[in-house]
């Protein structure tokens, strides 16, 4: 991170190597994975999911970095959390802001994925007629976070899987980072889960043993 805590890499080093770190790099934060977790393994969050809070605004979990429109001033039992152990609903909970007019409103998320990724998958928390009228998708691609130009896609279908609505969408260039914005049209379009991979997510997170809302749920059902 550099020294405003905004992402500037993300990277796998095994044990035992060396990494070269840039002139602007201010911070380094550092988390274990499985060696078995490839491009094409399903990365992502969701509501059971734990961050780190590594900056003011900043989460990170295995190959992912995550943003909130309120992230900065998260708290715990009224007092603000520097750095830490955060869960996502928690995160998500308190993602609220003010409009002009004095109206509460749920705030964007945005979820950088380092793996080269092709479907993003996003999960609402009810089941809806018509998705695009919950929630407003952009993206940008570059060989650095933060970087690029950001566009508008639309999903390519959404299924119903558990009682809730998933959305995919399929990208059309596959780069180093992709960064994903998901901003909420209206307070009841509840985002729970984001989750990508090189393949169509939606029969993982169907069948898959993890430790995911969608499984957790479904085993409970």
């Amino acid at each position: 991170m550099d020294k405003y805590g905004n992402l500037v890499s993300d990277s796998i080093t095994k044990a035992g190597a060396t990494a070269a770190l840039d002139s602007n790099v201010n911070s380094v934060a550092l988390e274990g994975i499985a060696a078995n977790q490839g491009v094409d393994s399903l990365v992502g969050w969701d509501a059971n999911t734990v961050l780190g809070k590594v900056s003011g605004g900043l989460y990170i979990a295995p190959n992912i970095a995550v943003q909130t429109q309120n992230g900065s001033r998260l708290k715990i039992r009224g007092k603000n959390i520097a750095r830490g152990l955060v869960s996502v609903s928690r995160l998500l909970k308190q993602n609220k802001y003010l409009s002009p007019d004095n109206t509460e409103h749920s705030g964007w998320i945005k979820t950088i994925f380092s793996n080269q990724i092709q479907y993003i998958a996003v999960t609402l928390n009810a089941i809806v007629s018509d998705p695009q009228d919950q929630i407003v998708v952009s993206i940008n691609h570059d060989i650095q976070p933060n970087q690029g130009t950001s566009v508008t896609i639309e999903s390519v279908y959404s299924e119903t899987v558990n009682n809730h609505t998933v959305l995919i969408y399929k990208l059309t260039e596959v780069s180093l980072y992709t960064e994903v914005v998901v901003r909420p049209l209206h307070n009841q379009a509840e985002v729970i889960g984001m989750q990508a991979s090189v393949f169509d997510p939606v029969s993982t997170l169907k069948t898959s043993h993890s430790s995911s809302l969608l499984m957790r749920l479904r085993h409970q059902s």
